[in-house]
Formats: C-alpha cells, sequence, structure tokens
C-alpha cells in the first residue's frame, strides 16, 4: 500500500483483518494525502486505532470517515473526535456501534463537534 500514493478512497467494510494489517493499512494513508473516503466500519479496529488517529489531521482532503461497529470505547473515540476537529472538508463521521457509554465520554466527543 505504500507504493500508491494516489488513493482517494478505502473501504475495506467487514473484513475480519487482523489489528497488525489495520496498523498497515493506516500507516500507508500518510502517503496518499489526496484521501476522501475511509471506509473501515464492522471491524475490530481498537488497537490499530492509534495509528489512524495519529495520521488524520494530515489528511487534509477527508470528506468521510465510516468507523461504525468498530469496538472503539469511550478513550479512544474522543481521541479520534480530537484528531478530526481540525479538518475542514470533513462532512460526515460514521460512529455507531462503538461502546461510548459513559456521559463523560459523550460530552466530550460533543464538545469536539461543536467546537
Amino acid at each position: 500500500m505504500k507504493k500508491l500514493k494516489t488513493l482517494e478512497r478505502v473501504e475495506f467494510a467487514q473484513n475480519g483483518i487482523r489489528s497488525e494489517g489495520f496498523e498497515e493499512l493506516f500507516d500507508s494513508f500518510k502517503e496518499n494525502p489526496k484521501l476522501r473516503i475511509i471506509n473501515v466500519q464492522d471491524n475490530t479496529i481498537k488497537s490499530s486505532a492509534k495509528v489512524l488517529i495519529e495520521i488524520l489531521p494530515n489528511l487534509k482532503n477527508l470528506r468521510v470517515l465510516n468507523i461504525n461497529d468498530s469496538l472503539l470505547g469511550n478513550k479512544l473515540s474522543v481521541k479520534l473526535f480530537e484528531a478530526v476537529k481540525e479538518l475542514e472538508k470533513l462532512k460526515t463521521i460514521e460512529c455507531d456501534y462503538n461502546e461510548i457509554e459513559e456521559a463523560e465520554f459523550q460530552e466530550k466527543i460533543f464538545d469536539c463537534l461543536l467546537n
């Protein structure tokens, strides 16, 4: 994937890819600043989400991020929303079924969206 530098859309929905595979995939996004759509819904990306969160602020052309049903949990979900705050072209974040259960973390996410 690192040799590909012109990707605009990446969709790996419901694939059962292991964490190591997602770490490699997310790391390859550094080489693809033109990415507009990322769809990794219905995969357990929890432990590899840190790599995604790290590179997200560099994806200035990102318009759609679908991480539905990825089991991020409270803390990783907040970190993800903090990472995308500055992405001016981002229009859609799909983040259903990520086990964001505690009100404290839900409020932090809403703060990211509103500020």
